[in-house]
């Protein structure tokens, strides 16, 4: 990656947003919403599981969701030994592939890691919706070759996946830092309940996604659900053209 971050082109921003979307609103009443937004990375960027957790290094560090027990174990393996792919790119902020067939830069992880799981493909990506590293997504699989994604598009997944995450356990309160929700807010998450069937947690969610992902704000998103030039029915979202 450069040193200045370019994201994918509108289209496939656009089409992996509605990707997200979809995962966010399926399985509603059997997972959290950490686990569907875990599942949606998956099936977006490929791989055979991933892990999200928060604050990589920090003393709460807490592994929200992990697909499998091979995720969670990648996950556990380097909290255990303090080093590994998800600690680089939480410190850089940057995305950190590795391959365990080759030598890595963590001697300790890589050799466990191969010992106990074969030899996989991992990639982790920071999620920075904001000036700092909220935490971490990694994926996996068998080889580099099975993933069809690249850096690119798993930072810009990684990003989303934050901003959606980032609060929703303060959904609609007065204090949630640059959410601050106000009335239109309200409404629109309730357009969204009803058109993906989803809690407003959820919707919420989306719609931080959005606002994260088009680089404005809740309240901008917001007013295109009312105005309905944002609409998530069925399959969406999709976009109107102005009349």
């Amino acid at each position: 990656m450069t040193d200045e971050y370019v994201g994918p082109d509108p289209r496939h921003r656009a089409a992996m947003l509605a990707a997200l979307t979809r995962g966010i609103a399926r399985d509603v009443d059997r997972l959290p919403l950490p686990a569907r937004l875990c599942n949606a990375f998956v099936d977006v960027f490929g791989g055979a599981g991933a892990a999200i957790t928060l604050g990589y290094h920090q003393p709460d560090r807490l592994t929200l969701c992990a697909t499998d027990p091979t995720a969670a174990r990648l996950d556990g393996l380097q909290e255990v030994l303090g080093e590994g792919p998800g600690w680089d790119a939480f410190t850089s902020r940057r995305v950190v592939t590795a391959d365990l067939r080759q030598p890595t830069p963590w001697e300790h992880f890589s050799a466990t890691a191969r010992q106990e799981l074969g030899e996989l493909w991992v990639c982790a990506a920071p999620m920075r919706p904001d000036d700092r590293s909220l935490g971490v997504v990694i994926v996996y699989d068998e080889s580099p070759e099975a993933v069809a994604g690249d850096p690119v598009v798993a930072q810009f997944l990684a990003d989303a996946v934050g901003a959606a995450l980032l609060g929703h356990n303060a959904l609609l309160t007065d204090d949630v830092g640059p959410w601050v929700v106000r009335q239109q807010v309200h409404q629109a998450v309730g357009m969204v309940v009803a058109q993906l069937g989803v809690t407003p947690v959820d919707a919420m969610a989306v719609i931080r996604a959005h606002a994260y992902a088009q680089d404005t704000t809740v309240e901008a998103i917001a007013a295109l659900v009312l105005d309905r030039t944002l609409d998530f029915t069925d399959t969406g979202p999709t976009t109107k053209d102005p009349a």
